[in-house]
């Protein structure tokens, strides 16, 4: 469906498994744990962890725990965000 760089969370903060998406789904999110930061496209996997559009996605762990897509290069952060609906299986896992 999709191809694309991403960021993961330092220190293996991003978890691993099976996960169903949502149930918060928003074009943009504010996180409450980290200044308000803003956070488009965003679609809950688990408790704080959202995958969503972000401006810096090195192509190494940078987050809290989040899976950061890019915002540019055809926005990978929508497509994603626009495919996807609340329920819908995520498996995350290690390359």
């Amino acid at each position: 469906v999709l191809s694309s760089r991403i960021s993961s969370g330092r220190n293996g903060m991003t978890p691993t498994g099976k996960f169903r998406a949502g149930p918060y789904k928003e074009a943009v999110h504010y996180s409450t744990r980290y200044r308000n930061a803003r956070m488009p496209w965003s679609v809950q996997i688990t408790g704080n962890i959202f995958i969503h559009g972000f401006k810096a996605v090195p192509r190494s762990p940078a987050s809290h725990g989040c899976i950061r897509l890019p915002l540019d290069e055809g926005n990978p952060a929508r497509v994603f965000y626009d495919w996807l609906d609340i329920g819908t299986p995520v498996e995350i896992r290690k390359k």
